[in-house]
């Protein structure tokens, strides 16, 4: 397929701003992605990022029951804390 991504949401899927709570969600979203998407090098620096208290609030998590993804505009969550 060719063209733009497409991105499917269900029903009842909400975006909101990351909290500590999200915390283990987001970092086993990001241990089932290595490899070939992230090298298990950048995990300290990610978690670094969500620890942080400024990225509480500028990052973005979707939220659908009871499972938390991380989110970012450009589809990417490397975009979002790599230097």
């Amino acid at each position: 397929m060719t063209g733009t991504p497409q991105r499917t949401f269900q029903v009842g899927a909400t975006f909101r701003p990351y909290t500590p709570a999200d915390l283990n969600a987001c970092l086993a979203l990001f241990d089932s992605n290595y490899p070939p998407y992230f090298h298990p090098s950048e995990r300290e620096g990610y978690r670094a990022f969500l620890e942080d208290t400024a990225a509480q609030g500028e990052y973005f998590v979707l939220e659908h029951g009871t499972e938390v993804r991380p989110a970012e505009e450009s589809g990417s969550m490397q975009g979002a804390w790599a230097g």
